[in-house]
């Protein structure tokens, strides 16, 4: 019995992050053009700017892709420092340190070619189903716009959730199975060209925002994410984020102090 418990005490104790090490690694899954498995390799945009970033802090870094919840519980239970593409919301910053942001994109509604559809207002989805892929930062994005549209008295969308963000939204669409997806534009376009879908197009940007990194407050010492952030910083503003962005054919996130104080980001003691 006491042999027992002291192999149950190992186990809670052991440390699960080695940032002081010199060290970090984060976890990822599938979502291109932000990150992707080429050859058995995590590549993407996210790479290349973390890579950047713990080369100017002398760091090694790693990189574990897994599916989408797998991915983001390792990032809750402390087995890897990080984890991106992630966008912002209150929840996550409840638990997380961001990054500064990295990268600027846009949500928005896919339809079909041939119908009339054009994103302007709430107004225009009404009664429609749209698909989505979640749980996810874009699912709860439009959860919100459902709750908006009901509490304007609109007849509120219908929403068909599916769990990969491998374009099955799109396939639908093509279908005609849904009348919309609503996804990350820049997603939404690469799995188009990916899957050769034909019959789909962009119909209207619904908002934009911002992709980060994010890092457990539970697992990891600010310290280290301050030093993280402000190497970040530095090539941001030395404009090598966005040379390294430019073949992905993805914008740079243009911020400053109040985006920030926006989003939380504090560079230094609280």
């Amino acid at each position: 019995m006491k042999a027992l418990t002291l192999v149950v005490i190992c186990l809670i104790v052991t440390p699960i992050v080695n940032a002081a090490e010199g060290k970090l690694t984060f976890s990822t899954f599938s979502f291109p053009p932000f990150s992707a498995v080429q050859d058995n390799k995590t590549v993407g945009p996210f790479v290349d700017i973390i890579d950047a970033v713990c080369q100017k802090i002398r760091f090694d870094c790693e990189y574990q892709s897994m599916p989408n919840r797998r991915s983001k519980q390792t990032l809750k239970d402390g087995t890897v420092n990080g984890n991106f593409p992630l966008g912002w919301n209150k929840d996550r910053d409840g638990y997380l340190w961001f990054t500064i942001p990295l990268m600027k994109t846009e949500y928005g509604f896919f339809a079909k070619a041939d119908s009339t559809f054009e994103y302007k207002t709430l107004k225009d989805l009404e009664g429609m189903t749209v698909s989505v892929f979640g749980p996810s930062n874009t699912s709860h994005s439009l959860q919100k716009i459902r709750e908006q549209m009901k509490a304007q008295g609109l007849k509120p969308i219908e929403i068909d959730m599916h769990p990969n963000a491998d374009g099955t939204g799109l396939k639908k669409v093509a279908l005609g199975r849904v009348q919309l997806y609503y996804v990350n534009r820049d997603v939404g376009f690469h799995r188009m060209k990916q899957l050769n879908i034909s019959g789909v197009r962009y119909s209207g940007k619904q908002k934009e925002l911002y992709y980060f990194a994010g890092f457990a407050k539970a697992y990891n010492d600010k310290a280290v994410i301050d030093k993280f952030n402000d190497a970040a910083r530095k090539l941001s503003n030395e404009g090598v984020i966005a040379k390294l962005l430019e073949k992905y054919h993805v914008d740079p996130a243009r911020w400053d102090d109040d985006t920030l104080a926006k989003y939380d980001i504090v560079i230094g003691p609280r």
